[in-house]
Order: C-alpha cells, then sequence, then structure tokens
C-alpha cells in the first residue's frame, strides 16, 4: 500500500503495486484544483495593435462576473488625448471626470465632462494603469494612472472617471483616440479580472 503526500494528499503508489490507476487520476483532479482555485486574479482580454487606428475594443466582458477589471495600456502615443468608454456610451455628456497632473515639480488639477483617460506627447511613451469597477449604486468609475515622457522629463498623472448614468453591466471598454490614427502599431492592452 502506498503513501498520500502531507500538503494536498495526493497517492504515491509503491514499487511493484498493482490497481493504483483511479488514485493518480484523483491526482490529477487536486493538482488541476489546486493550480486553478477560482477567484484569481487573471488575464481576461490581451490585444496588440497591429496597425495604427484611433480605437481598442475589448469586448465580451461581464463586470457581474469579473467583479472589476484592472487595465495595463503599454504604447508609444500618436496623440495628446485618450479616452475610455464603456458599453456603447460613446457621448462625452455620459461622463465626468477629475485629473490631477504633475511635471517638473508643479501640479496642475482640472475637470470636464468627458471619459479623459490619460495624455501623452505624440510619440512619447506612455504606461497606464486602471481600475475600472461598477458601484453598488450602478454607477461606473475608472481610476487611470499614467506616466509618459514630455521634453526630457517625466510627466505623470491621476484620473478618475465617472458614468453619469448607471449600467447594469460593463461588457465593453474602448479606448479611442480623437486624432487620426493615434494608437500606434505595438500598442499593447491586458485587462485583468477575477476568474
Amino acid at each position: 500500500m502506498g503513501k498520500y503526500t502531507p500538503r494536498f494528499s495526493l497517492y504515491k503508489p509503491d514499487i511493484g503495486e498493482v490497481n493504483w490507476g483511479d488514485k493518480i487520476n484523483r491526482n490529477f483532479d487536486i493538482i488541476d484544483e489546486n493550480l486553478n482555485p477560482p477567484g484569481l486574479l487573471r488575464v481576461v482580454k490581451e490585444v496588440t495593435v497591429k496597425e495604427d487606428t484611433n480605437i481598442v475594443e475589448l469586448t465580451d466582458l461581464d463586470i457581474n462576473t469579473h467583479k472589476f477589471y484592472w487595465m495595463i495600456i503599454n504604447m508609444f502615443s500618436g496623440a495628446k488625448m485618450y479616452y475610455c468608454c464603456i458599453n456603447d456610451l460613446r457621448d462625452p455628456d455620459f461622463y465626468y471626470h477629475l485629473h490631477t497632473w504633475r511635471y517638473k515639480g508643479q501640479a496642475s488639477y482640472g475637470e470636464a465632462d468627458d471619459p479623459l483617460l490619460f495624455i501623452s506627447d505624440p510619440e512619447a511613451p506612455v504606461q497606464v494603469s486602471a481600475i475600472i469597477t461598477r458601484s453598488p449604486n450602478g454607477y461606473c468609475l475608472i481610476r487611470s494612472e499614467f506616466i509618459t515622457e514630455h521634453a526630457g522629463y517625466f510627466w505623470d498623472g491621476e484620473h478618475v472617471i465617472r458614468t453619469v448614468v448607471t449600467v447594469d453591466n460593463i461588457t465593453k471598454i474602448a479606448i479611442i483616440c480623437e486624432d487620426y490614427l493615434g494608437i500606434k502599431k505595438g500598442t499593447k492592452v491586458v485587462l485583468l479580472g477575477v476568474v
């Protein structure tokens, strides 16, 4: 008779032991359950832009299942302003945002009725991290942080976006640039959620 391992209780047959196939098959079930437990943060969508464009859409989402989204964007900017719209709410009047920008030891603050996610100089490298949630009262909330370069200095900022209408679910996220082909080839967007 074999032994069971202490941590996962996997069966280890003795040399020469027979009729242990069912126990070994159960080992694989135990390994699978422990390597892929529910409730972990996992990649839900990943997009690499193949040619310059104005929009990147992440579709077939379900924030009610995934709880929240963490979006990471790495790109070379082709424009100045980038927006984040959810579902098919493309009109700026559906959103309100606050922002803080820091550059060379100075800070500026502002607000507007639009879903401005981040700003950048054209051709500058940009990294963006955004948390997208749905509040208990049904509003979409987005908090983003970005870092880029401007005239040889780092430039960073934070944006907080809220929809002014409630949503039952978030099924689509669109990154939009109003400038012609401002989302450059090679841009990577990774969306993580709880699976």
